[in-house]
């Protein structure tokens, strides 16, 4: 008798958790509260038109790199024909400059040089680090605890070829690493690359990401990838159940033993994986009883731990020329949800035209940063949407 694994949530990580468990000889059922899967990497049909909800790259779409081949498994995608790949991470413009993050660095290089000479020390010193960045693979192969003496190895030496890069941008956040600019179209890129307080390190390594080759975009957006996943996972005998919000994990002797859904039926099996939100896993679905001390910390305290996040807006336009993906730019500042906002990005779908384009029209994204205290504001006004 196989072993059964059950899994809450059919987002990536559920798809993920269930495709693997049944390729190693576990049958496996997801449990999805919502009509359909994908979760967060997911997109609507709105009057003729799909509007996508999630993915801006994929990390993952470089040949020779085991996330390709994770992902090729996974049923993500096929081969590069199903991936778009961008000039660009994407252009910022102040006043008369325009500074952009070409995913050729030699360029990028050259004209932020050009725009300003004077800062051209920090500029060679961030295109290296986002080179060294980009020849660093991160391993997927097993947690670092896991590996195997050889792969311990490979991965240290890797890692200190970095290292001095890695230590001083992680220990920087973008704004403290533009103040030291005397331009300030770069300063102004390097603030708005990236929402929110994250260090130099994550924006360099995004940055990276795209311009290596390891950061494509699925041909017809972030639904069709989660459809294809789905259809892996159901390929390999695994048993999906959709509109099946969980209630509870119950707990004997220490172990899971069942979850109840919230229409009373029990389900059983001899191993669960909670592939939904942690907080909601800890404080509802496990009532509070088992409470990660450090992951706490951070659902209590949302002013030091804020969490970004976006509201997009997306539009039908007529005979939109081009423009780089995305494209920021300031605007006369104006406050939403109690947040001013003085730039605005917008995104042109026009690279898919077999999915965003129709004609002489295609989809405008329009992207407004906010952030986990800015929810309230945006509930509220969802529950109130007829007026």
């Amino acid at each position: 008798m196989k072993k059964k694994i059950v899994i809450i949530g059919g987002g990536i990580s559920g798809l993920t958790a269930g495709i693997f468990a049944l390729r190693n000889g576990y049958d496996a059922t997801i449990l999805e509260k919502n009509s359909s899967v994908g979760g967060l990497c997911t997109g609507w049909n709105r009057k003729g038109w799909y509007i996508d909800g999630c993915i801006h790259w994929l990390t993952g779409t470089k040949e020779g790199y085991d996330t390709y081949k994770n992902w090729k498994t996974l049923g993500a995608f096929s081969s590069k024909e199903d991936l778009i790949f961008l000039p660009s991470w994407g252009s910022f413009e102040y006043k008369d400059k325009v500074v952009t993050f070409w995913c050729d660095l030699s360029r990028a290089e050259k004209e932020w040089i050009e725009i300003s000479p004077i800062d051209k020390r920090h500029i060679k010193w961030f295109f290296k680090c986002v080179r060294k960045i980009a020849s660093f693979e991160n391993p997927v192969e097993a947690p670092i605890p896991l590996f195997r003496f050889r792969s311990y190895f490979s991965f240290v030496w890797k890692m200190i070829k970095t290292f001095p890069h890695y230590l001083m941008s992680t220990k920087m956040t973008c704004e403290g690493f533009a103040s030291k600019f005397h331009s300030e179209a770069i300063k102004n890129a390097l603030i708005n690359v990236q929402p929110g307080d994250g260090n130099l390190y994550s924006m360099a390594f995004s940055y990276a990401t795209v311009a290596s080759g390891n950061g494509g975009i699925i041909k017809g957006g972030s639904k069709v990838m989660s459809l294809r996943m789905e259809d892996r996972f159901t390929s390999l005998g695994g048993k999906l159940k959709l509109n099946s919000p969980v209630k509870s994990i119950e707990v004997e002797n220490k172990r899971v033993s069942k979850v109840v859904l919230e229409s009373g039926e029990e389900v059983f099996g001899d191993y669960f994986i909670s592939c939904c939100d942690s907080d909601y896993t800890c404080h509802t679905l496990l009532n509070g009883k088992y409470i990660n001390k450090k992951l706490e910390k951070r659902f209590k305290d949302v002013e030091k731990y804020p969490c970004p996040s976006c509201c997009l807006l997306h539009f039908v336009v007529k005979d939109m020329p081009k423009v780089d993906i995305p494209f920021s730019f300031n605007v006369e500042p104006f406050s939403v949800a109690g947040r001013t906002i003085n730039n605005l990005t917008i995104r042109d779908f026009s690279y898919d035209k077999d999915t965003y384009v129709k004609g002489n029209e295609s989809i405008l994204q329009v992207l407004l940063d906010q952030y986990s205290e800015h929810y309230a504001y945006w509930n509220q006004l969802y529950k109130n949407k007829e007026n």
